[in-house]
């Protein structure tokens, strides 16, 4: 890598650094910043970036022991249970066919990127697909927590939204995951997100 990555910590935890980090993971000091604008950017641009850049920090993330969570719990919460506890629910089993649509609803931090309609679309493919084949949860992301962010990305199997970083999620995305990038047709094929898609 051509610096260290670097983990920052909202408060230190000593147990997290008597631990220590795998590497070439390190720690961020006190003096470190993030890009000035607090998100994602600086010197390194996107072409940059390769895949082992990419799988070392989704492993990281991943396997990062403060953000284990009950997968199983997620899964309830955000893919439901249409037929009641009792019953088995094929969607709720990680080893089925069912397909998990995850609909990544904008907050109001994203502005202009929302996708007016994405409730119809919902219910269009509900009322397209029997719910024991294709579940669609659509989903707040700003509404869970990091770790539970990148927790039901990791359950998905479709990963629909709107043009922007919020795709960044697609990343966590298990193997043969599919992302579908909705753009509005006035965003040309030149603009600064069509450049830097996932």
């Amino acid at each position: 890598l051509p610096r260290p990555p670097l983990l920052f910590l909202e408060k230190m935890d000593q147990k997290l650094i008597s631990e220590g980090l795998p590497p070439p993971l390190e720690f961020a000091d006190e003096t470190t910043r993030c890009h000035v604008a607090g998100h994602w950017g600086g010197p390194i641009s996107h072409r940059e970036f390769r895949k082992e850049y990419v799988d070392f920090f989704v492993d990281v993330v991943r396997h990062f022991p403060p953000w284990q969570l009950s997968r199983s719990s997620l899964l309830r919460q955000l893919w439901g249970e249409p037929h009641g506890g009792d019953l088995y629910d094929p969607c709720q089993d990680l080893r089925s066919t069912c397909i998990r649509v995850l609909m990544v609803k904008r907050g109001a931090l994203a502005k202009n990127r929302n996708v007016v309609n994405l409730g119809a679309l919902r219910q269009r493919l509900e009322d397209t697909y029997p719910t024991e084949q294709v579940r669609v949860a659509m989903v707040e992301m700003e509404s869970l927590t990091l770790a539970e962010e990148v927790a039901a990305a990791g359950l998905a199997h479709v990963l629909v939204g709107s043009f922007g970083s919020g795709l960044w999620w697609g990343q966590f995305l298990p193997e043969g995951g599919c992302v579908m990038w909705l753009r509005h047709l006035q965003a040309g094929k030149d603009s600064h997100w069509s450049k830097t898609a996932l």
